[in-house]
C-alpha cells in the first residue's frame, strides 16, 4: 500500500530569519488577498514568497512563479533554508482552541510516494479543477520543491504508529512556535533508523485518505510525469510528495462545516421551495444562538441527514431544522450514479433535494448562485439583510463519512470538508532533487547507524 520515506527536509535557520513565527503561513488556498500582502510584509523570508508570491504591476505572465524560483534558489545559497543533516521524518503537533476547548492533533510529515488514484493507495474524496492545478504546476516547475504539505489520514486502530511516535517525542521539540491565532506548533525531527523503519512498515498496511491537497497531489503527479522516466532508480525525490499524515482515530482531528448561501436567483425559482420542504422533510424550530444551534444540529444529525434552513420564501426569516421524513423514499430521488455513502451525507441531501429539486439549480449554476461561509451567524445575517435568499446550515462531515465516500471511489460536493486547523507552510520544505533513502533497506539502516 502506501510507501513513505524520510527525507532531508529544508528548514529555516533561526540565526538568519529570526522568529520562526514570522516566516510561516497557511496553505495557498485559504489565504485571502489582504492576508497575502500582510504575510509579504511580515518578513522578507516569509514562505508566502514561495507559496503565493504577489504579482507586480505590468509584469509578464508567469513572472511571479519565476521570481519564486529565484527566491528559493537564493535562500538555499544564503542558508536561509538548510537541509537536515540526515534524512528524517517529522512529528508535527498542533495545539489549538475550538469552541472554548483546547485540543491537540498529531501529524507525521513524510515524503509519500505518488501513485495514480486508480491504484487505490491514496483515496480522494473531492473533485479537482484545472485552474488551481495549472497554478501549482507552474510553481513546482519554477522551484522544484513542495513548499506546503498535503494532509492525509491513515488508520492506526492497532496504535502501532502512535506508540512509535510517543516514544520518539519524549524529548522537547526541535521547533516550537505560536501563530497569530495563538495556536501552538511543535516539530520533532526523527532520524533514528529503527523508528523510521517501524513507522514506514506500519503505514504500508492500509490505504491513505486524502484530506486536504487534492489539487497539489494531482499537480505532483503531473510534475513527476514530466521528468525523464528512463534509467531512474525509483528513489528520485520527484516521485514523492510532501505530506502530513494524521490518524483517523486522533481525537484532535476536526472537520468544520461549510454553510451555503443562495443569492441572485430569479424569484420565480423560490416558489418551489416550500413544496420541496413539505414533501421531503419534517420541520422544527432552531435557536438563533450559534452555540445552541450548532448543538441542536449535531444532535439531530447523529443518525440521519439533517440541516438548518433560513429562507423568507418559507414565510419568515426564522431558522428551521429539516429532517428527512422517509430516508428510503428520498434516496430513490437522489442521483443514482452516486454511492450509498454519498447519498447519506447531509450536504448531498441539501444539494439534491433543496438546491437542485427545490430551487432548480443544476450543478453548473452553483458557482454563480451559491457562496460559502463557515460562520453560521454570517449566513443568517446575509439572508436577513437581503444579501441572500436561502441559507443552508450544515453539520460538519464526519471523518468516518470521508473515509466511506473515498472507499466507494466517489467524490463529495464542493466544499464538503474543512479540516481544521490547516497545517503550516514553511515548517519543512521538500526539495525535489536527488534521491530518497529506503528505510526498509538493510544498506540504508547500516548507513544511518
Amino acid at each position: 500500500m502506501a510507501e513513505v520515506r524520510p527525507f532531508a527536509g529544508l528548514r529555516y535557520d533561526p540565526a538568519v530569519v529570526g522568529d520562526l513565527a514570522s516566516v510561516v503561513c497557511p496553505p495557498y488556498d485559504v489565504i485571502p488577498a489582504e492576508a497575502q500582502r500582510e504575510y509579504h510584509q511580515r518578513s522578507p523570508y516569509n514562505a508566502i514568497r514561495l507559496e503565493l508570491p504577489l504579482s507586480e504591476p505590468n509584469e509578464a505572465p508567469g513572472e511571479r512563479y519565476r521570481r519564486a524560483g529565484r527566491t528559493f534558489r537564493e535562500w538555499l545559497r544564503a542558508g536561509v533554508l538548510k537541509p537536515e543533516a540526515r534524512p528524517a521524518i517529522y512529528v508535527y503537533d498542533q495545539e489549538f482552541s475550538l469552541y472554548g476547548r483546547t485540543q491537540r492533533r498529531r501529524g507525521l510529515t513524510v515524503a509519500l510516494r505518488l501513485e495514480e488514484w486508480s491504484r487505490g493507495v491514496v483515496l480522494p474524496h473531492e473533485a479537482t479543477h484545472a485552474k488551481p492545478k495549472a497554478d501549482r504546476l507552474a510553481l513546482m516547475r519554477a522551484c522544484a520543491a513542495n513548499v506546503s504539505p498535503l494532509f492525509a489520514l491513515y488508520d492506526d486502530r492497532r496504535g502501532v504508529v502512535a506508540e512509535e511516535l510517543g516514544r520518539a517525542t519524549q524529548l522537547p521539540p526541535t521547533v516550537e512556535l505560536l501563530d497569530e491565532q495563538g495556536d501552538r506548533h511543535a516539530l520533532w525531527v526523527i532520524s533514528e533508523p529503527a523508528v523510521v523503519a517501524g513507522v514506514a512498515a506500519a503505514l504500508s498496511d492500509e490505504p491513505l485518505y486524502m484530506a486536504d491537497g487534492h489539487h497539489r497531489y494531482e499537480t505532483a503527479l503531473a510534475y513527476r510525469d514530466e521528468q525523464p522516466q528512463q534509467g531512474g532508480s525509483g528513489d528520485e525525490a520527484y516521485r514523492f510528495v510532501l505530506t502530513v499524515l494524521s490518524a483517523v482515530e486522533d481525537r484532535g482531528l476536526v472537520i468544520l462545516p461549510t454553510h451555503r448561501v443562495v443569492r441572485a436567483l430569479d424569484p420565480t425559482r423560490l416558489t418551489r421551495l416550500s413544496e420541496a420542504v413539505a414533501r421531503w422533510f419534517t420541520v422544527e424550530p432552531l435557536p438563533d444562538d450559534e452555540a445552541l444551534l450548532r448543538e441542536a444540529l449535531a444532535e439531530a444529525g447523529c443518525d440521519a441527514p439533517a440541516f438548518g434552513i433560513c429562507a423568507p420564501a418559507l414565510g419568515d426569516a426564522h431558522v428551521r431544522l429539516l429532517r428527512l421524513r422517509d430516508p428510503g423514499a428520498a434516496a430513490a430521488h437522489m442521483p443514482q450514479d452516486r454511492s450509498a455513502a454519498w447519498r447519506q451525507l447531509d450536504v448531498s441531501v441539501a444539494h439534491a433535494l433543496i438546491l437542485e429539486q427545490g430551487l432548480g439549480l443544476v450543478p453548473e449554476m452553483i458557482e454563480d448562485h451559491v457562496v460559502y461561509t463557515r460562520d453560521a451567524a454570517e449566513a443568517l445575517r446575509a439572508v436577513r439583510e437581503g444579501q441572500g435568499q436561502v441559507a443552508l446550515l450544515l453539520n460538519a462531515t464526519r471523518v468516518a463519512q470521508v473515509c466511506a465516500v473515498a472507499q466507494a471511489h466517489d467524490r463529495m460536493p464542493q466544499k464538503s470538508t474543512y479540516f481544521y486547523p490547516k497545517v503550516l507552510t514553511g515548517l519543512v520544505v521538500h526539495h525535489l532533487a536527488g534521491r530518497l533513502p529506503d528505510p526498509r533497506a538493510a544498506a540504508t539502516q547500516r548507513a544511518w547507524a
